[in-house]
């Protein structure tokens, strides 16, 4: 144990004297003149999105469309500004790789060590993003669960990911975009949010690492009136974090009407083209570009639709989501559909085929008391009703584009194909400090377990044909102190039916973090001090 603890220090010293550098290039990027703000930017992660809500609620105002992240906003009328924020976390976990929307974080076995420094800043021209960062993990073995491939890129296994320690190093988001007053585009790896929920997305989540792309369109909701648009194309080649590099293309479209109550409803259609996997489908980028258009149209022809399908994978999705300021709740619906009809006969007829939906619930000022919230949220992404019928299987099922995964996870919901998801929580939160107990109740293979397994597998399942089922309790207490965040976080985890098998799993987490936003005076000091040595 002492031989990994030393390895682990002396290339984390290796990895500090690199990360400096970064910070060094970091710093030469900050626009002189500049007014440091405490924020104008919420990334994908939704680790302070109920902090965000409760201060607008309260405040009245700063309100805006989360939907879509990244996304920036101002709170200055300077014309040059930024912010600079700067974490490091401590990681130790007794069992396996098992927390979501982690982006770059790979939490496995062992101790973990992460640390990133985020500059975001605008102008009137050019805004954007930059985060060098450097995380190592012990990632020791672990009894890691034989998976069918449907299910092998869950977040408790090691694809993408066998290096013991493991260890990454570099810019984890960079964003650059040209805009006139926050309309525009550029280039970006940052992770991506779609969807109202706070625990997970059907379309795109920071589950796993973002991938690089282009984006045009808006970089912040622009009102009219009372009215708020959002709108975004995404376009990217998978690199070899996918093995089968394929592309990538999503268009995104969202519409608040800023009232009472408050009413948002948003679009999205995506598409996976391409790539390398032998069934796959030749494509140009151009043709890749523009293939979340793609419609098919059979006249309820079934043969002609067999003979023609196409190995795209195609998703579309929709939420509504309604806020009541009165009662400081929030109420919200997403549907999608993960296979596209072959004429409007066939969507008449089974407008529910392939459906997957989430649907919860916020509410602040729970009891007539501010500091008090309460939510939940559920998600189903089981096979399609009539998967005996029509061809086509569950959410994430195509094995050309690896499930709809990246740097192995999945970057929709993270529970994955067959699945569902509930959570529930109930939390206190005010300036100084924040508590957040949840419950997770999370199954695997829910529907037909035989068209799930392999062929060795199936003779299990006639025995034990139960849904893997995974129970998880948890603890976020987050402080804050003299401008110091200080987030722990505990988390138990339960795994019954392991593997459709009688086999159980436990593990725990513990997280320890710091965050600071680093102001003008500090940032001087650290400038000096860098280049007086």
């Amino acid at each position: 144990m002492k031989d990994i603890f030393r390895m682990i220090f002396n290339e984390l010293s290796r990895g500090v004297l690199r990360y400096l550098r970064f910070i060094i290039v970091t710093f030469i990027l900050i626009l002189l003149n500049s007014t440091l703000l405490s924020q104008i930017y919420m990334s994908a992660d939704p680790f302070k999105l109920l902090f965000f809500e409760q201060k607008a609620i309260e405040n009245n105002s700063g309100f805006t469309s989360l939907a879509l992240r990244p996304t920036f906003y101002s709170n200055s009328t300077s014309a040059n500004k930024f912010s600079l924020k700067y974490r490091s976390e401590v990681f130790l976990n007794s069992g396996a790789p098992n927390l979501e929307n982690m982006s770059d974080r790979w939490v496995g076995k062992g101790v973990g060590i992460f640390s990133s420094i985020n500059l975001s800043f605008r102008n009137k021209f050019l805004m954007g993003s930059i985060e060098p960062y450097y995380f190592i993990d012990q990632n020791a073995k672990y009894d890691e669960p034989l998976r069918i491939p449907l299910l092998s890129q869950l977040n408790d296994n090691k694809s993408h990911h066998e290096k013991s320690p493991y260890q990454t190093l570099g810019i984890r988001e960079f964003q650059m975009y040209l805009h006139w007053k926050g309309v525009g585009g550029g280039i970006s790896n940052a992770n991506i949010w779609w969807g109202p929920g706070i625990h997970t997305s059907l379309i795109m989540s920071n589950n796993t690492s973002g991938f690089p792309h282009v984006l045009l369109g808006t970089l912040e909701e622009k009102r009219i009136n009372n009215w708020g648009f959002i709108g975004r194309y995404i376009f990217s080649k998978f690199d070899d974090r996918n093995i089968y590099e394929p592309y990538y293309t999503s268009v995104i479209l969202g519409v608040t009407y800023y009232s009472n109550p408050i009413v948002s409803i948003g679009f999205t259609r995506s598409a996976l083209t391409g790539g390398t996997y032998s069934k796959a489908d030749k494509i140009s980028w151009e043709q890749a570009a523009l293939a979340f258009l793609k419609g098919v149209t059979y006249g309820g022809d079934y043969d002609a639709y067999v003979e023609n399908w196409s190995y795209d994978d195609h998703t579309a999705s929709g939420y509504i989501s309604t806020f009541f300021p009165k009662s400081k709740l929030t109420l919200f619906l997403d549907v999608g559909r993960n296979d596209i009809a072959w004429d409007i006969y066939n969507m008449i007829l089974a407008p529910d085929h392939s459906i997957a939906t989430i649907f919860g619930m916020r509410k602040y000022g729970l009891f007539d008391n501010k500091n008090l919230f309460f939510g939940m949220e559920y998600a189903k992404l089981f096979s399609g009703r009539y998967i005996h019928r029509l061809f086509v299987g569950p959410w994430y099922n195509r094995d050309g584009y690896e499930f709809s995964s990246f740097n192995g996870r999945h970057f929709g919901a993270h529970s994955g194909p067959d699945s569902d998801d509930f959570i529930i929580y109930l939390g206190w939160q005010q300036e100084k400090y924040t508590i957040i107990p949840s419950f997770n109740y999370e199954r695997h293979g829910l529907q037909e377990p035989i068209i799930l397994l392999s062929t060795d597998q199936i003779q299990d399942s006639l025995l034990n044909p139960w849904p893997e089922v995974k129970f998880e309790f948890r603890i976020d207490f987050r402080y804050r102190y003299k401008g110091y965040d200080l987030n722990l976080y505990f988390e138990q985890e339960l795994v019954k039916n392991l593997e459709f098998k009688n086999k159980n799993r436990t593990g725990t987490v513990l997280w320890v973090g710091v965050e600071r936003l680093i102001n003008t005076n500090e940032l001087g000091n650290i400038i000096r001090s860098i280049f007086k040595k």
